[in-house]
């Protein structure tokens, strides 16, 4: 069901996004959907700079990615109570059981993984600003406090994190089978789930990966503008410089991070659930996936807290490194924009 609720979501922000980019020029009744302070081209240009800037950094950082979820991956592995839970009649404590079952999760190479990542980062990132920057020029337009209102920053956050993830979410799918040893290749593990589990196979997990992915984009956003503020506030109204403001993105999404990280367990469980058709199994019945609140349950019930948190370390890094390179190219590509150094074709949408 919640799979189901994200394909629809996503689709709702597809038509978001063709909204957000239609030109709307030659209809004069609609003028009110093309606020002045909003170029397509810039949101366009700079959302690709910084999710380009921030693939690039995965380059650097991937490794961490990938030790985070094979940390997470043991949440998979088959729990027998009396092989895994117990040694000798006694019960092991957390620690020696998320050890145990470590040592059981399939090893590979530290950037296995990498390419869809790459592939995406651009086109999902510009997906996201082109809409994020839309809905708040848009909401300025109509009477609504200017970007950094509260609730303006939530919705547009939540709007935006929807056709972002339309391109995102088969990416991490394949990304993380790879990085679990479920696959040597992206490209093995795309086919593999088209075969044995259709397309919606690619989107197993879509409904997880939103529930972590809106809170996160929200608390990385609306902590970034308003310590920006509060910087620029200090500062007598001096701009920040493009340096400082990519060491408040590094710490706005650290903190982001931090608040979603159980959440970022449980969409890792989802995604590594792996199911199969009808007829691949014996019997002819389609194996069920784990639902989301079971994930978290099961997660629970077997670890506690403990378990919801693992791979915290490499993720807060991760995150906080590739927040550094996001906002510092999305706010030297917005420079460089509004200083007219990119000339561009009369043929786009303004």
């Amino acid at each position: 069901m919640l799979q189901g609720t994200a394909l629809i979501s996503l689709l709702v922000g597809g038509i978001v996004l063709v909204g957000a980019t239609e030109n709307f020029h030659h209809a004069p009744d609609l003028a009110v959907l093309v606020p002045p302070t909003y170029s397509f081209q810039k949101s366009l240009l700079s959302g690709a700079a910084a999710g380009i800037s921030r693939g690039l950094s995965r380059i650097v950082t991937f490794p961490l990615d990938t030790i985070k979820t094979r940390q997470q991956a043991v949440l998979i592995l088959s729990d027998d109570e009396d092989e895994e839970g117990k040694e000798g009649g006694k019960e092991k404590d957390v620690a020696e059981q998320l050890t145990a079952k470590a040592s059981k999760v399939e090893k590979g190479r530290l950037f296995n993984g990498l390419l869809p990542m790459l592939l995406i980062a651009g086109p999902a990132n510009a997906a996201f600003f082109v809409t994020y920057d839309y809905l708040g020029a848009l909401a300025t337009a109509l009477g609504y406090p200017p970007k950094g209102h509260l609730l303006i920053e939530l919705s547009a956050s939540l709007l935006a994190s929807l056709p972002s993830n339309l391109i995102r979410i088969p990416a991490e799918v394949t990304k993380q089978r790879v990085q679990a040893g479920q696959a040597p290749t992206a490209f093995t593990a795309a086919t593999t789930i088209l075969k044995t589990e259709g397309p919606f196979g690619l989107y197993v997990g879509g409904g997880a990966h939103l529930l972590r992915e809106i809170p996160f984009n929200s608390v990385q956003f609306v902590s970034y503008r308003n310590m920006k503020e509060i910087l620029v506030a200090s500062q007598g109204g001096i701009h920040a410089s493009v340096a400082a403001k990519a060491v408040l993105g590094a710490v706005a999404a650290g903190l982001a991070s931090l608040t979603t990280q159980p959440l970022d367990t449980i969409k890792t469980a989802q995604m590594l659930n792996v199911k199969k058709k009808k007829g691949e199994k014996e019997g002819g019945k389609e194996e069920a996936g784990e639902s989301y609140l079971g994930s978290a349950s099961r997660i629970y019930g077997r670890f506690g807290f403990p378990g919801l948190y693992l791979g915290l370390l490499p993720r807060f890094f991760l995150c906080a490194i590739g927040g550094a390179f996001y906002f510092y190219a999305n706010e030297w590509a917005m420079g460089v924009l509004a200083t007219g150094g990119v000339h561009f074709p009369d043929t786009w949408p303004k």
